[in-house]
């Protein structure tokens, strides 16, 4: 799932990274169960990519982001679920 997730973030958002091992990583592991088929996902987002942080207005780059996320959510829905669920666990 995050090797997918990940080629299609690649495909859309510029300079996506996997994230080091944070509290907040350890969250979304908290909330996911992939042995049960429950799989989270969490993306961090520079605010520079949408917004003017001094304005505190959206930037062109808004619409663009908003589309690509949606295009995202749109091909994660489409991963078959035969191949998401369930899943050992990585240490397992």
């Amino acid at each position: 799932m995050v090797a997918h997730a990940f080629s299609q973030v690649r495909g859309l958002l510029p300079q996506p990274t996997l994230p080091r091992r944070s509290v907040r990583v350890s969250q979304a592991q908290h909330y996911g169960n992939p042995a049960a088929g429950l799989h989270t996902l969490q993306l961090e987002i520079n605010r520079a990519l949408y917004m003017n942080e001094r304005k505190r207005e959206r930037t062109a780059g808004f619409a663009r982001l908003a589309a690509d996320l949606e295009t995202l959510a749109d091909r994660l829905g489409d991963i078959p679920l035969a191949e998401i669920r369930p899943y050992r666990a990585a240490a397992e």
